[in-house]
């Protein structure tokens, strides 16, 4: 199985629910196809997105995730890069590359900036849990202990000034968010 297309088909029906699809519907839409999958791949699908989620720990994710919703928290943080994931492989591929220009490009951040979404559009809180919830509510006598990781942010509120000069496009998105 090929986890970036079940992500995609998730992120697919999603789109049918909403303009700006969020990462809690797609992963709402994971959680419904996991249950069809064998324990040991919904076990290695919860390694894959774990692994996938870590990829995005870096500091202008954490300041995009600062830009959207006026604060960072290590469980904010956290569903804002399992959120990404939840982008679908393109766009979470193109904001690893370049998370400037890829998430300032993004229809769904141009919304938010606009106010036409929710600042939480992008976080997936549902998608982080998805494969745990799964397994236990199959297996609960044997559940396995997969644990949420929770790393701490490398951008907190002190680094609010570097902004506008590392993420300049997104600080022309969400220009009063870069003020102290």
């Amino acid at each position: 199985m090929e986890f970036w297309d079940l992500i995609d088909a998730a992120r697919a029906e999603a789109a049918h629910m909403a303009e700006w699809p969020s990462g809690m519907q797609v992963g709402d839409a994971v959680a419904r196809r996991l249950p069809g999958l064998q324990p040991v791949q919904i076990l290695e699908f919860d390694l894959w997105l774990r692994g996938q989620a870590a990829m995005a720990d870096h500091w202008e994710l954490g300041a995009a995730c600062y830009l959207f919703s006026g604060y960072v928290s290590e469980d904010g943080f956290a569903e804002f890069r399992f959120g990404l994931v939840a982008l679908g492989r393109a766009d979470f591929h193109r904001v690893l590359a370049e998370p400037d220009a890829g998430l300032a490009a993004l229809p769904v951040v141009q919304a938010i900036a606009a106010g036409h979404a929710s600042p939480f559009t992008v976080h997936a809180e549902r998608l982080q849990s998805a494969a745990s919830d799964t397994y236990g509510d199959r297996y609960w006598e044997d559940r396995a202990d997969l644990p949420i990781l929770h790393p701490a942010p490398h951008f907190t509120r002190a680094d609010v000034p570097l902004i506008p000069t590392r993420l300049p496009g997104l600080h022309a998105l969400f220009p009063k968010r870069a003020v102290l």
